[in-house]
């Protein structure tokens, strides 16, 4: 009982993932080389897919782990006082990016990582 209640959170956190990256089953079947029958197997909690769940999953958090450096990335560009005033638009729910994101660049603002990305950016 306890692995298919774990497994059926697994999959609702693999559809959230799916929404947040915008990729539907074709996608998925597309880009992991599966034909969709086999996606929505191991999307329904198929014992016998479960190594495809896995290789879903580790492709999903892959795709937002890219796409979260290259928000970081965009951001460190920008001074600290855009990045404060970006904050409290955020909080107001009105911006692309999270509270999160924005906080990890103004925390690591000086560091190295992000120092290199705006001396890059000055160059160019």
């Amino acid at each position: 009982m306890f692995f298919f209640k774990q497994n059926i959170e697994r999959i609702q956190q693999i559809n959230y993932m799916m929404e947040k990256c915008k990729i539907s089953i074709k996608d998925l079947s597309v880009e992991l080389k599966q034909d969709e029958k086999s996606i929505k197997r191991a999307m329904s909690g198929s014992v016998k897919k479960r190594y495809l769940l896995d290789e879903i999953e580790n492709y999903l958090i892959d795709i937002l782990k890219r796409e979260e450096i290259k928000k970081r990335e965009e951001l460190a560009k920008k001074s600290l006082p855009e990045l404060y005033e970006l904050l409290e638009i955020t909080r107001a729910g009105q911006s692309n990016y999270d509270v999160m994101t924005i906080n990890h660049v103004i925390i690591n603002y000086y560091s190295l990582e992000y120092l290199s990305i705006r001396n890059k950016g000055d160059v160019g």
